[in-house]
Parts: structure tokens; C-alpha cells; sequence
């Protein structure tokens, strides 16, 4: 009976050990704010020509959910700029906005915002039932030829913590700049081929 007691104290003392570890782990692990988020963001941009259109193709992937709660807004912008970085008149052929989580498409959108200067998105930052809305994201935008006026395609990413209203015909720091401020940009330069 003696040797039963053993049998049964080593796995039991395992399991306890490997749950105070684990739990002393979690509360060390430095925890991310929205607003520190912008450090852990991979925004990534490329470009091709394809029978004289130009098709730009955006990504985006977080490093890490906030702490403070995945809510809010996503705004991605486009501009074609020229060598001096103005804007300059573009034609859209088409636009597509997808969201995603595990390979699969949990939010899409085709319409896209004419601004001031480019055209921009608004997207949800949300998680509903498991489903997490915001961190994993790409834009595929095609162009008309845009050959011999812009240089470049001017991306930014913005992410904001706070609801906000979109309005028809205004740019995407208007409506940022309608809330409290709690908000960060990230920003891409794409070269034309």
C-alpha cells in the first residue's frame, strides 16, 4: 500500500508545480496597451503592374492583443502621390477589404470612401465570440494606369480605441480628430515598378 501512496503524490505534486509556474508566468508577461500597440503591428505593402493597371496589395498582422480591450475602429488609406509627395488624380478599377482570422474571412468590404487627397476604409476592432475583428487584414486595390503621374502609393494604418462615427466626404483625420485622440498611424511608402 505503501508504494501506491508514491504512485499517486508524484503526478499530483507534478501538476501543482506546473500550475504555479504557469500562473507566475501570466501575471509576468508585460501586457500591451492600445496605445503601445502600434509597436507590435507589421504593416506591409507591395505593388504590381498588370496590363497597364497597377494593383497594390496591403497587410497587416498584430504581435500581441491589447489589454485594454480589443474595440474601436481601423482605418486604412490610399494615396497616390508624386515625387514630391502630392497627391495626384488616380481612377479606381476595384477595391476589397478582407478581415481574417485562422485562414478564414470573417469580415469583407468593397466600398471604399473618396477623401480629400485618396480613398479609405473603415473596419471594425472588435472580438465577438471568439471571432477577433482588426488584427489580421488585407487591402487589394487596382488603379487605372498611373504611369507617368504618381511615383508612389502612399499607405496609412490607423487604429483607434475609441467608436467613432464615419461621415460621407470627409478624410479619415477629420473623423479621428472628432474623438478624444486616441489613436496612432502607421505609414508605407510604395515605390511604383
Amino acid at each position: 500500500m505503501r508504494g501506491n501512496k508514491i504512485v499517486l503524490f508524484v503526478p499530483l505534486t507534478v501538476m501543482i508545480g506546473l500550475f504555479i509556474m504557469g500562473y507566475m508566468t501570466l501575471n509576468q508577461t508585460e501586457q500591451v496597451t492600445n496605445e503601445e500597440l502600434i509597436n507590435f503591428v507589421q504593416l506591409a505593402a507591395e505593388t504590381e503592374n498588370n496590363n497597364g493597371e497597377t494593383e497594390l496589395r496591403v497587410n497587416w498582422q498584430w504581435g500581441d492583443f491589447p489589454s485594454d480591450g480589443l474595440r474601436g475602429a481601423g482605418f486604412i488609406e490610399i494615396t497616390p502621390v508624386d515625387e514630391a509627395g502630392e497627391p495626384v488624380d488616380f481612377e479606381i478599377m476595384d477595391t476589397r477589404l478582407l478581415l481574417t482570422q485562422s485562414a478564414e474571412i470573417i469580415y469583407e468590404r468593397d466600398h471604399f470612401e473618396q477623401g480629400e487627397e485618396g480613398i479609405f476604409a473603415q473596419f471594425p476592432n472588435r472580438a465577438e465570440d471568439n471571432i477577433y475583428y482588426g488584427p489580421l487584414g488585407e487591402v487589394t486595390v487596382t488603379f487605372s494606369d498611373l504611369s507617368g503621374t504618381a511615383e508612389y502609393i502612399e499607405v496609412s494604418y490607423y487604429h483607434t480605441w475609441e467608436d467613432l462615427d464615419m461621415k460621407e466626404g470627409t478624410s479619415v483625420r477629420d473623423i479621428l480628430n472628432e474623438g478624444s485622440g486616441e489613436y496612432w498611424e502607421l505609414q508605407r511608402l510604395e515605390r511604383l515598378p
